[in-house]
């Protein structure tokens, strides 16, 4: 080959090298959502993995690029990078299902990280540093500043639109399967056509190339779809992977979805009940209002189970919806029995982001995006949120949040802090522990936070407590008494300081596969 088409193809290899590397980078988070959440932890974790593997690329690769310059053994490394994103793709379930059990959400995504993407970051590290020196030795004139100045910048240019691409388009259309597959395909295809070219096909070849497309078979075979009749559908959403199935639960058939690991909504088949505890706590807000209520915001979608309600009971209300997954109201239309209304209003919005744009003055703002331990946005816990969420409030408005925490005693607790947080915006409140306040077992906890102008109801009336109405009377036991908790021993979460992984994390336990 001339130095020039040279020149191009290896630059153009450490482009797409580059590319790969950020692609799996940026996908990783997706794989490691359903056993250990969004978190710090997890994103931190993978971060760390593929610069440490990268860094061990690039030393052990400048090393054999100075005794072996080699184009066959720079397409060998090439293949390898294939097989070996290839076999991370079949041995990732079974890795992160066992790590979620037997490891904490602390240690759980460090580890899984350097099983699954240590060696293929590795291997395409190997690889700049080769091209360096390949390129200097057949072009000495030009100086070494320039061409590894000229590699890394287009490496870099590559990883930019790899994140770029995982992102805004193979994410959001492909699976993470495909993807996988995909990368892992191209590579091998790259690295042995480059073997073939460089090696041609004698004979001697022949046996060595045997094996290595047996490894490229083996990392690139599609695997066994185990398909589940239940599972209604699937869907690799922008943020979370989405999924309907079909099942029980409290005895009755039920459609449910999930949102990575967490289940996030459901609704019986049989009738409009609502499934969940937490629900019906929104009559807190809405029953003993002295005026119509006219303005619901719901943050957070899940299957729109609370909008839908409030749509059938108050028929003068506007409701609107939002959510940062644009995916949500379809599924919820075709699986959960929401009709379309010109009183719903759907906005694909992070919630903070509305709240803040919002000119409207809501009756009711019902937060449910603190979903599980470990995919709750910090930027939702903070006062600065809270304020600025009691700032849209009418003057007879309430605020309501479905938060999941454990009211045991401890230390570190995400739970104590928000209730502390609240209580610095909302002097007016309530606390409802749904199993119960004594319960110490993690449960959904109820958040009421009344404007000056709102009835902030007192559940342990006689009214209440001998009601007629069951869930009105039980009120008055599951009030959560925030003076007995020391939360003056927590800390306020504000945007500059909300470690809501860390606090939260000690107290989540290892799951099993979702």
């Amino acid at each position: 080959m001339q130095p020039s088409v040279e020149r191009v193809l290896l630059l153009g290899i450490v482009t797409f090298t580059g590319a790969c590397v950020l692609i799996v980078e940026v996908i990783s988070t997706r794989m490691l959502a359903p056993y250990f959440g969004n978190t710090i932890y997890s994103l931190s974790s993978i971060l760390s993995v593929t610069l440490l593997a990268l860094s061990c690329g690039y030393y052990v690769g400048g090393k054999m690029a100075d005794k072996h310059p080699r184009f066959d053994l720079f397409f060998g490394i090439i293949t390898a990078g294939g097989i070996t994103v290839g076999l991370m793709r079949l041995i990732a379930k079974p890795i992160l299902a066992a790590l979620s059990i037997a490891t904490s959400q602390i240690s759980g995504p460090l580890i899984a990280s350097l099983f699954l993407f240590l060696v293929p970051a590795f291997f395409l590290g190997m690889l700049s540093p080769f091209a360096i020196q390949l390129l200097h030795a057949r072009d000495p004139k030009r100086g070494v500043g320039s061409v590894a100045g000229a590699v890394f910048f287009w490496s870099t240019i590559g990883s930019i639109v790899g994140s770029l691409l995982a992102g805004f388009l193979l994410i959001p259309t492909l699976g993470i399967q495909t993807i996988l597959l995909s990368i892992a395909a191209a590579l091998l295809l790259l690295g042995l056509g480059g073997l073939i070219s460089v090696r041609g096909l004698a004979a001697k070849n022949l046996p060595g190339l045997a094996l290595l497309l047996a490894f490229a078979a083996l990392a690139v075979y599609p695997g066994s779809k185990s398909v589940d009749p239940n599972v209604l559908f699937s869907l690799e959403g922008l943020y979370q992977n989405i999924r309907v199935v079909r099942g029980e639960y409290l005895g009755e058939p039920v459609h449910m979805l999930f949102q990575d690991r967490n289940f996030s909504s459901a609704i019986f088949l049989a009738h409009d009940d609502l499934v969940f505890g937490y629900a019906p706590y929104y009559r807190l807000a809405t029953d003993f209002r002295t005026k119509p209520l006219t303005q619901a915001l719901f943050i957070g979608a899940g299957a729109f189970s609370l909008p839908r309600e409030i749509l059938l009971k108050h028929a003068n209300v506007e409701v609107d919806v939002v959510d940062i997954e644009p995916g949500l109201f379809d599924i919820a239309r075709r699986y959960f029995r929401l009709e379309p209304s010109p009183r719903l209003h759907w906005h694909v919005q992070d919630g903070r982001s509305y709240v803040r744009e919002s000119d409207k003055k809501y009756d009711l703002i019902f937060s449910d995006v603190y979903q599980d331990f470990l995919a709750t946005p910090a930027h939702i816990t903070t006062k600065e949120f809270l304020e600025l969420a009691r700032s849209t409030l009418a003057e007879d408005g309430i605020f309501m949040a479905n938060v999941i925490g454990s009211l045991k005693p401890s230390p570190q607790s995400f739970l104590f802090s928000e209730m502390r947080t609240f209580q610095e915006v909302f002097p007016k409140h309530r606390f409802f522990g749904v199993l119960s306040p004594t319960d110490p077992r993690i449960q959904n906890l109820i958040f009421m936070g009344c404007t000056d102008g709102a009835r902030c109801i007192d559940p342990c009336t006689a009214d209440l407590r001998n009601n007629s109405d069951i869930f009105l009377a039980s009120l008055c036991g599951k009030q959560v008494n925030a003076e007995n908790l020391a939360l003056e021993t927590h800390p306020i979460l504000t945007d500059d300081f909300a470690p809501v992984e860390y606090l939260a994390a000690e107290a989540v336990p290892n799951r099993r596969e979702p």
